[in-house]
């Protein structure tokens, strides 16, 4: 048993399992629109933060957990692997050429900018006539 109308909530399915390649139903996508077009249902509403809360959330100076201090080199390459997803260069026959950390040392490889990287890397398009670029 709910404790919720189910008819009057979105975003939501019956039953416990993934939400991968969920479609919301016009009725939805309506729904969580009615909710946006009336501001008075946002929780901040005509409220606003005290500047001590302000200080809080911002932690500025002192209070700020990396105040006057810097990542060491090891850990920002340490951080940077972690966030990096390897792309792989290949030619036009799929043979292999090389592998780059990222998109930026492929780019800077080939002599481009890293957004052209990223939208080859999505359409799975020729590159320069010449490779292929694939994670």
């Amino acid at each position: 048993m709910s404790y919720f109308p189910f008819d009057k909530l979105y975003n939501l399915t019956q039953t416990a399992s993934s939400m991968f390649g969920y479609k919301h139903t016009e009725e939805s996508i309506l729904k969580m629109k009615a909710r946006l077009t009336d501001p008075i249902n946002h929780p901040m509403f005509g409220k606003s933060h005290s500047s001590k809360t302000r200080d809080l959330i911002s932690k500025p100076g002192k209070l700020n957990p990396m105040f006057c201090k810097h990542h060491t080199n090891e850990s920002q390459n340490l951080i940077s692997d972690k966030r990096s997803t390897s792309v792989t260069l290949y030619d036009i026959n799929n043979i292999y050429i090389l592998t780059f950390k990222n998109n930026i040392m492929l780019s800077k490889y080939l002599n481009c900018h890293k957004t052209t990287i990223g939208r080859y890397l999505k359409s799975g398009k020729l590159f320069k006539g010449a490779y292929f670029i694939r994670s």
